[in-house]
């Protein structure tokens, strides 16, 4: 395997690497057995000129598939980094057809297959399945609790009815709501997965079009934590402002999150390991005395969008610091940590004078 590279595409984990011609089952599972890391999946990807490459997919069973949409994502941004085409804008030849890419950086988009289901249910002892196909089969099946729900028994059991000779990928999900999915795949060939690209595009479809889920929803997989950054409006007493215990004080976090919108609460409820960081706000500049404290976002309150600014710097600092340690370049990350901790210092310095001591009008309206 030439030039092989270990990708993910939300949680679905492969070896990827340029293909030199036909290979066996027994190669496939030889790669797999001696790769570094656990693989869903072994890919080739075949340049076949300046605008098109070929995927070569296979289970790391050894078996194919019709269509894996992580892995053609992964395909994408490997042939990108491996000078295959000659635009962002291309096609990836797969099993099912010919698949438009669109490659940003390391943010991949495709043109995915439009899935189609049958509104015939299976049932299986109480549980009722819906099959759906994207090129691939798979079989959805809503239950009451997806971390909870034996997945590997229900496959058996599955497979043992001989309903798909040919096998099926299940699917298990829980609605949330009309704008979030929990959901689980037990994959052909493969085992259960963090993730699903095909089988996500199976319960959107079905569940959109038989209106029990929005436009612009999520189905969320175990293959990562959802972490989601809010700030949120509350004003600390003296008291709390003094207290650094009470922000990891479960009573405390309570009636922060009695705060949100009530349409919201729903999706809130099924987050776990809530953590707390306060946001300071002060009349003066902020002078970091600290060592072990960065400063990673500055905000003047001259006029009030600038609290959105400072906001946004703050989670671009906190994405950069995340980003170092998902990549575990920590040594690069310090180098431009301080880099960028002088550089905003510095414009803060800048805004400082501009904004509070010379400028009349501002310090007027202050």
């Amino acid at each position: 395997m030439a030039n092989f590279a270990f990708m993910s595409g939300t949680g679905n984990d492969f070896l990827v690497g340029t293909y030199e011609g036909p290979v066996s089952e027994i190669q496939i599972i030889a790669l797999v057995s001696d790769a570094e890391y656990e693989v869903d999946g072994v890919i080739f990807v075949e340049p076949i000129n300046e605008e098109i490459v070929k995927m070569h997919y296979f289970n790391n069973d050894g078996s194919s598939a019709e269509l894996c949409v992580n892995g053609v994502r992964c395909v994408a941004k490997y042939s990108i980094d491996n000078s295959f085409v000659d635009s962002n804008i291309f096609t990836v030849n797969a099993p099912v057809g010919d698949i438009k890419v669109v490659v940003d950086s390391d943010n991949v988009e495709i043109e995915a297959p439009i899935p189609m289901f049958d509104n015939n249910e299976i049932i299986l002892n109480e549980l009722v399945g819906i099959e759906s196909t994207v090129g691939n089969p798979h079989l959805m099946i809503e239950v009451k609790d997806v971390d909870n729900t034996d997945l590997e028994s229900l496959n058996n059991e599955i497979i043992e009815s001989d309903k798909f000779p040919n096998g099926v990928n299940i699917e298990i999900y829980e609605l949330i709501n009309s704008n979030y999915i929990k959901a689980r795949v037990y994959e052909r060939g493969v085992g259960e997965t963090d993730a699903c690209g095909s089988g996500a595009l199976c319960l959107f479809n079905y569940l959109n079009k038989t209106q029990k889920l929005d436009n612009n929803s999520f189905v969320m997989y175990p293959g990562g934590d959802l972490n989601l950054i809010a700030i949120m409006k509350y004003k600390l007493s003296a008291d709390e402002q003094k207290n650094y215990s009470s922000f990891s004080d479960k009573s405390f976090i309570q009636r922060i999150l009695d705060n949100i919108p009530q349409e919201n609460k729903e999706f809130f409820s099924t987050l776990k390991e809530f953590k707390i960081f306060p946001v300071f706000v002060s009349d003066n500049f902020f002078e970091v005395k600290n060592k072990n404290i960065y400063l990673i976002g500055d905000a003047f309150f001259a006029f009030p969008p600038s609290f959105a600014q400072g906001a946004s710097q703050s989670i671009e600092g906190a994405y950069e610091l995340f980003e170092s340690i998902e990549n575990d370049s920590k040594t690069d990350f310090f180098t431009r940590r301080i880099n960028k901790t002088k550089m905003v210092n510095n414009r803060s310095k800048l805004n400082q004078f501009a904004f509070h001591l010379s400028n009349p009008l501002t310090a007027y309206l202050r």
